[in-house]
């Protein structure tokens, strides 16, 4: 700026006059990563409206005719010419505008001035640009003032007031002009991340730029667009007076305008400039110019404008996943920018043909713009034509493109498309690539080559006509399938593969010949040629490539199987039958399954497969032979591809799986099977998850099938059954599946086969499936509903209880053909079938009765509680088993699992009759049970709330007999409890038969003598031999100490310490001894000058201490064993009476007396 322009805004400044310079906004195009910006911070943001407070601006004008249109043949230059007008006075300052390398300067410090009001009646500015509100990245309008802070050079200074609402200080530092900055360029995953945060809808207000203020730009006829209502600007205030800049003037870009460009691109948040008359544009025109006037090789920027300012700015316009939050005007900006690409391209066709001259960047940079599939397109494909804002021939859409009324172009790819494409034909783009191919393609053309210059046309194939194509490739696609033809193995290299197949020129190059023949049906035998050229490949590769060459191809053959697109030209059953012609299945499962990221890639393939129905069973053979014998990680990563993959199997696929796994049953190992048991185990869960019901049925009826293997181990039998559960477990209404399988495991036991006891183990956790209560669910049938049910209809205790019989009936034959082997081991590890032992018969049937009973709320009826008791203890083979029918039977009593009804004929019948000699310890805790509780219903035996033990209500017991019958002829131990419990019993009678106690004891003396009579008749008798007269003498003892413990427990009721009578234990004689008593003399003396009239005590301490005194005279005492304190204590007392001080007024003095051992 010059010094005038200067004092005029510092005086401005001073008196509060609001000064306004006006620099052409800036649009950006916004990317999605999270430190993209949309705004640049140092540019001034455009206004839409005529009446903002410094005035609008209308679109740039010719300043003649449109003599200066890309597609006239005159290049004449014309001078352009913009204004720049700044109001809030009454006079319009125009300013000249002269070339670019002297007048774009961002180093000038500009001060801007907002307000909320302005002289003159003015509106608020507004920020808003010429497109409406600026696009924002997710983060812009978090992080805008930020970034403001952390580009600027200088302080930025804010002043708040009532009328200001904002200023802002920016000194910018110009960029150096001989060396343009190399910034690094974004990845094109890095800007396509999406953000979660919605974009603003205005820029914010201190965003000035000083680079902004650029000439307009002259566009040809095609570029023209119609200005909106909002931007119509009054002729009469516009100034008349415009000055031109000469473009042509120009020999290279102004590298300062290039520098911000690429700034602005290479940003932590990028801005692409496509609104009018910035950056983008200008250097595009300029390059334009260059291009017809042959300077552009010469020119030292422009190279780097190619590569880092074009390809990076249409990657992110084409690309980035935030334009579905860009304004319309943005999209009709960027086709605008777009066509004027093409007339670049175009240009430097016509410039030159030869292919060293031709920038790689422009043939790149013509794919991102015309390929019909990157997002810009997608995303306004159902845009109107009239948003383009351009005069539209009807015939401009189907002069090079399919017809637009074709319902399929319409809305798959929208007219925006079609119109660039056919705008593209009218400049002879077409023409012209034609042209250079027919010059350039022959033999020495390399692959790379051939690819660059035909992709960009094969990514829009699909809309354009069939015979331009032709016309325009015929050559190329010539030459190019004769040199794929002529390829060898040696020559595709397939061994040196080791990345991503997607860069391989041999899949690209068949790709983009396929994309261009595919239109024309005529050609379509070369598209499929193509196709399975690259299926050759890529199984090629699967053969002889690296490990990490064999991971891309199976990444790339899922892709091709995946892509609709592809398949859709050729019927999958064409591509299946090819595949199998090739062996591709032997391939994919010939090596790598022990590599689980191979074998995960392996499963997409296949799935791919099965979901096209491209997989018969035959191929699934070679699949399960891949496996055979192999290592045990190998059979693992198999058998789990096969468990993720089964449920996409159809049915003949199922049964080929399922009798293969049935034939690998027979001839794998232990180690082989227990995985086999695993898969059909995952097979069934995932597929009962899917709700795949067959699958499921089939995995349980397979597995119930191995099961029910005579040979098996009784480790892979219960596997096999753990499997079955889980299966039936992850069903979620598995009720019919369940009281299927109980009913044959139910089977099982009434044929009595060798896998009763597994299934016993396995209908018992069949049973748990169900839930405790119905509470959650009225559908649901609850346990003891489920297992009342079943009993209800296949009486399953009865069929248990006759199982056991039968069971031990077979005990019983082979113990009598075996003596010799039975009489060797322990009875509990008898092993009769060879698989489990005695007591795990013993054990899991009556452990799984005992679960019915008490799961299932049932009561045991008369007739099967008879026929175990039979079975376990009258008829037991050993002692093993009647030990385990105590238990059950007390257990069961305690639980009240028998039915009461049948309590008392059982006890009378069964327990009565049994004979003693057969009771052991448990028998009689099995009879104490029984006995107690029959009594206690009856109401002879009470028992007090909270209590164990039971009080005598009445003289004759039930089972009284018996009990005295245990007493006499039962073995030692069991007659000794049995004592017990009869003395316990009848010395503790009832609070109702106290004043009876006599007559209880004259019944149980009674009792006690009359029995001794009758044992003392049968010795005195003298028959039978020695042994008997044992007996009879053992029994008589056996009385007496009944009849002793009898007393003793009542006398000891009396055992008080200072009882005169002993207990009549102790009132026979005992042992005699000499009882020698120590009294102090000199003690008693002492004693007797302090006794106490007041306080006398005639208790006597005799604590059999020594005591400690020089003067002691001894005296002793005749006493024997069972004489009683008491009687000691008057001896001792007579002794001393008469001794002076012992006694006072007849009262004993307390006095310690010392006993000598």
């Amino acid at each position: 700026m010059d010094s005038s322009k200067t004092t005029t805004k510092e005086e401005n400044r001073k008196y509060g006059t609001p000064t306004y310079i006006r620099n052409a906004s800036h649009c950006s195009a916004p990317s999605s990563s999270p430190r993209s910006s949309p705004v640049d911070a140092l540019l001034l943001p455009d206004f839409d409206t005529a009446n903002d407070s410094y005035g609008s601006y209308h679109h740039t004008t010719y300043c003649s005719a449109i003599n200066n249109s890309h597609f006239d043949a005159d290049d004449n230059n014309h001078e352009m010419c913009t204004r720049r007008s700044m109001e809030g006075g009454n006079s319009n300052v125009w300013n000249d505008v002269g070339p670019w390398e002297s007048n774009y300067t961002p180093s000038s410090n500009i001060r801007a001035r907002t307000s909320s009001s302005t002289e003159g009646g003015g509106e608020s500015i507004s920020a808003k640009s010429d497109a409406g509100d600026l696009p924002e990245s997710p983060d812009s309008k978090y992080e805008l003032d930020e970034q403001v802070i952390e580009q600027a050079p200088s302080p930025v200074s804010y002043t708040v007031g009532s009328s200001v609402r904002q200023q802002c200080d920016r000194v910018t530092q110009p960029p150096t002009i001989p060396n343009i900055p190399q910034p690094p360029v974004l990845s094109r995953r890095e800007h396509e991340s999406v953000s979660d945060v919605e974009l603003s809808t205005s820029a914010p207000l201190p965003a000035l730029s000083p680079s902004s203020s650029l000439p307009r730009i002259a566009r040809p006829t095609v570029f023209s667009v119609k200005p909106s209502p909002s931007r119509q600007v009054d002729v009469s205030t516009a100034s008349k007076t415009e000055n031109c800049v000469d473009f042509d003037a120009y020999e290279d870009l102004p590298s300062p305008m290039l520098a911000k460009l690429l700034e602005q691109l290479n940003r932590q948040r990028w801005v692409v400039p496509v609104l009018p008359d910035q950056e983008l544009e200008v250097l595009m025109e300029i390059g334009i110019r260059l291009i017809r006037k042959g300077l552009d090789g010469k020119a030292r920027y422009f190279d780097s404008f190619l590569e880092k300012g074009l390809v990076v700015a249409y990657d992110k316009l084409m690309h980035d996943e935030a334009m579905k939050e860009w304004k319309p005007d943005i999209h009709r900006f960027i086709w605008h920018s777009v066509l004027r690409y093409f007339v670049m391209f175009t240009e430097k066709l016509r410039q030159t043909l030869h292919p060293e001259e031709i920038h790689d960047a422009y043939w790149t940079i013509l794919w991102q713009t015309m390929n019909c599939h990157n997002r810009f397109h997608k995303h306004n494909k159902n845009r109107p034509i009239e948003m383009l804002q351009s005069d539209v021939d009807p015939a401009d859409l189907q002069q090079f493109t399919l017809s637009v009324n074709d319902e399929r172009i319409h809305s798959h790819h929208g007219v925006w498309l079609l119109l660039l494409l056919n705008r593209f034909g009218r400049m002879d783009g077409f023409e012209l690539i034609k042209r250079f191919l027919k010059e350039n393609v022959n033999e020495a053309t390399t692959a790379a080559q051939l690819i660059e210059w035909m992709r960009p046309v094969a990514s829009c194939a699909q809309v354009l006509k069939p015979e331009l194509i032709g016309d325009v490739f015929q050559h190329t696609i010539t030459i190019a399938l004769d040199r794929l033809r002529k390829l060898s193995s040696s020559d595709l290299k397939c061994e040196q593969v080791k990345g991503d197949l997607r860069e391989s020129l041999m899949i690209e190059l068949p790709r983009v010949i396929e994309a261009l023949v595919v239109p024309n049906p005529a050609l379509l035998p070369v598209g499929k040629e193509m196709f399975f050229f690259v299926l050759r490949y890529i199984l090629r590769v699967l053969q002889v490539a690296p490990f990490a060459g064999r991971i891309a191809a199976l990444e790339e053959l899922q892709a091709i199987l995946l892509n609709v697109t592809q398949c859709s030209i050729i019927p999958i059953g064409e591509i299946a039958e090819w595949l199998r012609k090739q062996s591709t299945v032997e391939i994919l499962f010939r090596d790598n399954l022990h590599h689980p990221a191979f074998c995960e890639r392996l499963e997409r393939v296949v799935r791919v497969l099965l979901e096209k129905n491209a997989i018969i069973p035959d191929e699934l053979d070679i699949m399960w032979d891949a496996q055979k014998e192999k290592h045990d990680a190998v059979q693992r990563n198999f058998h789990d591809l096969i468990a993720k993959l089964a449920s996409a199997f159809n049915n003949q696929l199922q049964e080929r799986l399922f009798a293969r796994m049935k034939q690998s049953w027979t001839s794998s190992s232990s180690r082989e099977r227990t995985l086999l048991l695993d898969l059909i185990r995952r097979i069934g869960i995932d597929s009962s998850e899917n709700a795949e019901r067959a699958l499921t049925l089939r995995s349980l009826s397979l597995l119930w099938d191995l099961f029910r293997d005579e040979r098996l181990c009784v480790e892979l039998m219960d596997a096999a059954l753990d499997a079955h559960y889980s299966i039936i477990e992850s069903v979620t209404r598995a009720d019919d599946i369940r009281r299927e399988y109980i009913h044959k495991c139910i089977e099982e036991l009434l044929t009595d086969s060798v896998f009763v006891l597994s299934t016993l183990k396995h209908m018992q956790r069949l049973m748990m499936i169900a839930p405790d209560c119905t509470f959650s669910s009225t559908k649901n049938m609850s346990k003891n509903e489920f297992i009342e049910t079943v009993q209800r209809d296949t009486e399953l205790c009865s069929r248990l209880s006759t199982n056991l019989s039968i069971y031990m009936d077979k005990v019983r034959i082979y113990v009598r053909n075996l003596p010799e082997t039975c009489a060797e081991i322990d009875a509990g590890s008898l092993m009769i079938d060879g698989r489990y032992t005695h007591e795990d018969h013993l054990r899991i049937r009556l452990s799984f009765l005992h679960f019915l009973l008490s799961e299932g709320q049932l009561w045991l009826m008369t007739p099967q509680a008879n026929e175990l008791w039979d079975a376990l203890v009258v008829n037991a083979v050993f002692e093993f088993e009647r030990t385990y029918g105590f238990q059950l039977f007390a257990s069961m009593q305690e639980q009240e699992d028998i039915d009461p009804k049948a309590l008392d004929p059982f006890f009378e019948t069964r327990i009565l009759k049994l004979p003693v000699n057969l009771l052991n310890e448990e028998g009689f805790s099995c009879f104490k049970t029984f006995w107690t509780t029959v009594n206690k219903l009856a109401g002879k035996l009470v028992q007090p709330p909270s209590s164990i033990h039971f009080l005598l209500n009445s003289f004759d017991l039930e089972g009284h007999d018996y009990l005295w019958e245990i007493i006499l002829k039962a073995r030692d131990n069991v007659s000794r409890r049995a004592t017990e419990l009869w003395v316990d019993i009848f010395s503790n009678p009832h609070v109702d038969m106290v004043s009876d106690v006599g007559q209880l004891n004259e019944f149980v003396i009674s009792k006690c003598f009359t029995m001794l009579k009758a044992n003392h008749d049968e010795l005195i008798k003298g028959g039978g031999d020695d042994f008997e007269k044992i007996g009879v003498i053992n029994r008589m003892s056996r009385i007496l100490f009944a009849l002793h413990c009898y007393i003793c427990a009542f006398d000891e009721d009396c055992a008080i310490h200072e009882r005169s009578r002993p207990p009549l234990l102790l009132a026979c004689l005992g042992h005699c001894f000499i009882l020698t008593v120590l009294f102090p003399v000199e003690q008693l003396q002492l004693l007797r000058k302090q006794f106490d009239t007041k306080n006398p005590s005639s208790s006597f301490d005799f604590t059999g201490s020594s005591v400690s005194s020089t003067i002691n005279e001894e005296e002793t005492f005749p006493v024997h064993s069972n004489m009683a304190i008491s009687t000691v204590k008057s001896l001792v007392e007579d002794r001393i009476r008469g001794w002076e001080g012992c006694c006072v007024d007849g009262v004993m003095t307390r006095f310690q007396l010392g006993v000598q051992r």
